[in-house]
């Protein structure tokens, strides 16, 4: 890169033009006056009529002006992708704003555009994550914690009375084991969000049997619905034995994201339901809820990272807008998609769709 700078290095140096355009152009005007200087020169030395000598310097000075504008004129065109981005660096610097530079063309100038476009992109997204990482560890990641912090001193004066009251102990001990539960998950979230940006993620398949799976998430998401007076259960007409290939434990965590999800948006007498089929090439899981339901702009961005942050649950639960933008996040590094369809009012259905593969298949 260094021998390739040197001549602009010395270029640059130039105290007139100042601009880089005006030294491109400097070029171009001593370029194009070259063959002009040649005919004075050539006529200055050999024998022959001065009128007519003149007159053809006089059209070789007039051809090479024009030359010079049209050129110009031109150059200044074409060095409009080099200003581009040069106005778009220094927009974004002083001012944030995100270009919209083209990025459809091939050539260097195209490329230089395309590729300045992708990194201001990119670094945007970065410093945006970067933020939400800052809002997390400096108020969500607290929240949690101040809320056993209190319990646990209401806790120390109920066990210190003289009639502990044994009821409102244990209504204490679930308050902290919600909340630790909620910082857990939340740190675990952050973590996910730190690898994806890394890339980190990794995928392992093993062999799991569909019900055993669906037993499994159920008894460790069903306390939460009896909390809330939510009835819950699974169900599915796949047989006891069959067996797929799947990442068991990122497969559980985005079930058990997406039933927590639900019973957050699900009242009190509300019913929630997990199940699974088997179509052609697909395995389906789904979950599905009577609870508030959404409108068509809720669910186009769903699984945008903070984007349900501020919806509160039907108990007034607070959210941190990552629990789907995880499932989704999982679910794509499995080669898989979610589906949604929900009503306002009238609750929602999410269908986790995965790639499906018998049990001792490997694919080559």
């Amino acid at each position: 890169m260094n021998d390739k700078l040197r001549f602009y290095r010395r270029l640059a140096g130039f105290t007139w033009p100042r601009s880089y355009v005006g030294k491109l152009q400097l070029i171009a005007f001593v370029g194009i006056h070259l063959p002009i200087l040649a005919l004075v020169g050539y006529f200055g030395l050999a024998d022959g009529s001065q009128s007519n000598n003149w007159a053809v310097l006089l059209v070789g000075l007039v051809a090479t002006l024009v030359g010079f504008g049209l050129t110009y004129s031109l150059q200044r065109q074409l060095l409009a992708p080099v200003v581009g981005v040069t106005d778009a660096l220094r927009g974004y610097v002083e001012q944030a704003q995100l270009p919209q530079l083209p990025v459809n063309f091939r050539d260097e100038a195209g490329l230089l555009m395309a590729n300045t476009q992708q990194c201001i992109t990119h670094l945007d997204n970065l410093l945006k994550f970067k933020g939400a990482i800052l809002t997390i560890l400096s108020h969500d990641l607290r929240v949690p914690l101040s809320t056993i912090l209190l319990a646990t001193e209401l806790l120390d004066r109920q066990l210190e009375a003289e009639t502990v009251n044994w009821a409102a102990v244990k209504q204490r001990l679930q308050t902290i084991n919600q909340a630790a539960r909620q910082q857990e998950t939340l740190i675990h979230n952050t973590l996910l969000m730190v690898r994806s940006e890394m890339n980190k993620i990794t995928i392992s398949r093993d062999d799991r049997l569909i019900q055993e799976m669906l037993a499994e998430i159920h008894a460790e998401t069903r306390l939460l619905a009896e909390q809330k007076a939510v009835s819950y259960d699974w169900k599915t007409d796949l047989a006891a034995d069959v067996c797929v290939q799947l990442d068991g434990s990122k497969t559980q965590q985005i079930l058990i994201n997406l039933i927590n999800n639900a019973i957050k948006f699900t009242p009190a007498g509300g019913r929630i339901e997990l199940g699974a089929t088997i179509q052609a090439d697909e395995v389906t899981f789904l979950v599905r809820d009577s609870g508030l339901g959404m409108d068509a702009a809720t669910v186009a961005a769903l699984f945008e990272p903070f984007s349900r942050s501020n919806r509160l649950g039907t108990a007034k639960e607070a959210g941190f807008g990552l629990g789907l933008w995880i499932c989704d996040l999982l679910v794509k590094a499995q080669a898989g998609r979610i589906t949604v369809e929900s009503t306002p009012g009238q609750g929602s259905c999410f269908r986790v769709h995965l790639p499906y593969q018998p049990c001792g298949e490997r694919k080559a």
